[in-house]
């Protein structure tokens, strides 16, 4: 999204990011995914490049619900406010290692906040503006009745374009504060979505929520496992994409997962195992589009492997469920 909106602003984004470290060809892999460092360097240059310390704002205008893959369907999808950000902290790992979002309800209003994980890994205040920015972008598209905060806080320093600020929050603000936090009118937990789809909600949950009982505290694991969640409807996941995506070498990944007992075409069998019996106990769809959605060409193929794994075809294992 960064680099779509210096595009747009007349910049040489890919000129920008290969600074960073960052190819045009990681661009055009609608499934890439960066380290924090390249992304936080690139944040930097464009900053920079573009001098305003408030870009974060008007990148955040070009995030989509398909951003953020099965995640951001199903949280457009929700049916109110209030179930729509508890997605957002349920599987905030799917969006960034660095910051975890949390909600709470309080007595006279309800809060929207941004936690480190932890302070020597936080990813940069411009890429947490765009976060916060598009919470509230997306809420005033989505939300029947909103118009604006409360209140926000920041916590980083006062930028030097306090203005933009202002303009697009329209509400008290400040910085340097513990956490990113937005507080937001209680009367609104409820609102309903003018997106909302329950079916497509419970698809895209049943995908991150298969994807997630596969993650452990390992941050590398964790890494290595949304690279090829992401990539698996496409079909093509290649260990060269996804050590890019992890920031390692081939030969390191194969040797990590190596020490922990397992191959890479193992873990991608497992993962999409965990999916597939998610589907088939679901019985809401049918066995060919599981097979797309897992990334086989052919609902042959996906019933073949499928039966590796469980002694089972899918078909059984559904009757079963």
């Amino acid at each position: 999204m960064l680099l779509d909106a210096l595009n747009e602003k007349g910049y040489d984004g890919a000129e920008i990011a290969a600074r960073a470290g960052l190819s045009r060809d990681d661009f055009a892999d609608p499934n890439a995914r960066f380290g924090l460092d390249r992304t936080s360097a690139f944040w930097r240059l464009a900053v920079a490049e573009t001098g305003d310390d408030a870009i974060g704002i008007w990148v955040s205008k070009y995030v989509q619900p398909t951003t953020f893959h099965a995640l951001g369907l199903a949280v457009s999808a929700s049916r109110n406010w209030h179930e729509a950000l508890s997605r957002m902290e349920r599987y905030s790992v799917l969006v960034s290692n660095s910051e975890a979002v949390a909600i709470s309800v309080e007595v006279d209003h309800w809060v929207y906040s941004l936690r480190p994980v932890a302070e020597a890994y936080r990813a940069s205040p411009e890429s947490l503006d765009a976060i916060m920015s598009h919470m509230v972008r997306a809420s005033r598209g989505a939300v029947k009745g909103f118009v604006t905060p409360l209140s926000v806080a920041f916590a980083r320093p006062k930028p030097s374009n306090h203005a933009a600020f202002r303009d697009f929050y329209k509400c008290p603000i400040t910085y340097d504060a513990p956490v990113n936090r937005i507080i937001l009118p209680l009367d609104l937990l409820h609102a309903p979505l003018v997106t909302t789809n329950s079916a497509l909600a419970e698809q895209g949950d049943s995908l991150v929520a298969a994807y997630l009982d596969q993650i452990v505290t390992d941050p590398i694991d964790t890494k290595i496992r949304q690279s090829i969640v992401e990539a698996l409807p496409s079909g093509d996941i290649s260990i060269q994409q996804v050590a890019r995506d992890v920031g390692m070498s081939v030969r390191s990944l194969q040797r990590y997962l190596s020490d922990k007992g397992g191959t890479f075409s193992g873990l991608i069998g497992d993962i999409r195992g965990a999916i597939a019996k998610t589907y088939l106990a679901q019985k809401k769809l049918p066995i060919t589009e599981i097979a797309f959605l897992l990334g086989y060409s052919d609902t042959a193929s996906f019933s073949r492997a499928f039966k590796a794994w469980t002694d089972m075809t899918p078909r059984q294992y559904q009757q079963q469920s």
